[in-house]
């Protein structure tokens, strides 16, 4: 991992915390809210993630991060450029 992408990882960590996502240990705090790194096991996120890459070829796509938040029923998926 470069020093650019620890940098990014410590700032959506960060946020993450801020906004109640997660705690110290990375672990979801939410009941209805699911923080996950390169995987989820959301079925949404899980189908539109089967051939998502970023190269655009058709394999399955892995970003940084995903936020399942079920009671909303809104995934977020986050990924470094």
């Amino acid at each position: 991992m470069g020093k650019h992408e620890a940098a990014t990882d410590l700032i959506v960590f960060t946020e993450l915390r801020r906004a109640g996502y997660v705690d110290g240990s990375f672990k979801s705090i939410l009941p209805k809210v699911d923080v996950g790194v390169r995987t989820s096991n959301h079925p949404e996120a899980q189908k539109l993630l089967a051939s998502a890459s970023k190269q655009k070829t058709g394999k399955q796509g892995y970003p940084e991060y995903i936020i399942c938040d079920r009671e909303n029923d809104i995934a977020k998926m986050i990924s470094r450029l």
